[in-house]
């Protein structure tokens, strides 16, 4: 079996069993590669692979698409991962949301950051704003003024550590959509076709590995604060309120025209 993997700190959990002892989530040979979830999904689409994790937007975009429904990547409130930026001196922050900037500038990797940020500021803002992509790292330096920039994964972790952050005022996506929505956000999922499906089973496996395998994750990943993103903030295993999110954040994408 091929499966499409991402190299997000956020996603290393789910993925542990898969890549460690595959052999104990399921009885296939297995055949892995990395990438982004936007190439994730071409490859998904292409029979590349026969499942991936991808952004949770192309699991309701596609029909020919179906995923796991018991985990996935999910977050509930501020999540510290997906941030929308501006220049401190551009605007207030009390105006952050409200004012919509000329132009984003977006890391491409995740469709699903990218579709949210510009719902939310259509409903916040009434405007849709333009967006051009740009590889992660420069964003922050490369917008303007009259600019936004949308930071994901581990860019947006990267970003906390900037000398000079306080150039800068932004605002967590899963935030602001819990603020409007009450839900938390399903971020990505296990995608595979409808006419080849595969059992839940194989996905929660893996995640089981990896739980129980997250100090070892933890301790590999470098980051200090590894351990309360990946225990506290991120959350795996789909709730009902993460699948009624999840159909909310369709519907709300088909109201404004953004499907």
């Amino acid at each position: 079996m091929r499966f499409g993997l991402i190299s997000y700190l956020n996603a290393a959990p789910l993925q542990y069993g898969l890549r460690h002892s595959p052999e104990k989530c399921l009885s296939e040979t297995c055949e892995f590669e990395d990438d982004i979830p936007a190439r994730l999904y071409e490859g998904l689409l292409s029979r590349r692979f026969d499942t991936a994790l991808i952004s949770s937007v192309e699991c309701l975009r596609n029909p020919g698409f179906a995923y796991c429904t018991s985990v996935g990547v999910c977050g509930s409130g501020r999540v510290r991962s997906i941030l929308y930026i501006r220049r401190k001196q551009s605007i207030g922050a009390q105006d952050l949301i409200y004012s919509a900037p000329n132009r984003l500038l977006v890391d491409e990797g995740s469709r699903t950051s990218v579709a949210l940020l510009h719902l939310l500021l259509k409903r916040s803002s009434g405007k849709h704003v333009e967006s051009t992509p740009a590889r992660a790292r420069d964003i922050p330096d490369q917008i303007k003024n009259d600019e936004g920039g949308l930071l994901i994964g581990d860019a947006a972790l990267q970003f906390w550590n900037r000398p000079d952050i306080d150039n800068f005022i932004w605002k967590d996506l899963a935030e602001w959509w819990f603020d409007l929505e009450k839900l938390p956000f399903v971020f990505a999922l296990w995608a595979y076709r409808k006419t080849d499906p595969i059992p839940d089973t194989v996905f929660e496996k893996s995640l089981k590995l990896g739980l129980e395998n997250i100090d070892k994750i933890i301790r590999e990943s470098g980051r200090t604060d590894a351990r309360s993103y990946l225990t506290e903030i991120i959350h795996y295993r789909l709730s009902d309120k993460d699948r009624e999110a999840l159909s909310v954040y369709g519907e709300r994408l088909k109201e404004e025209g953004l499907f």
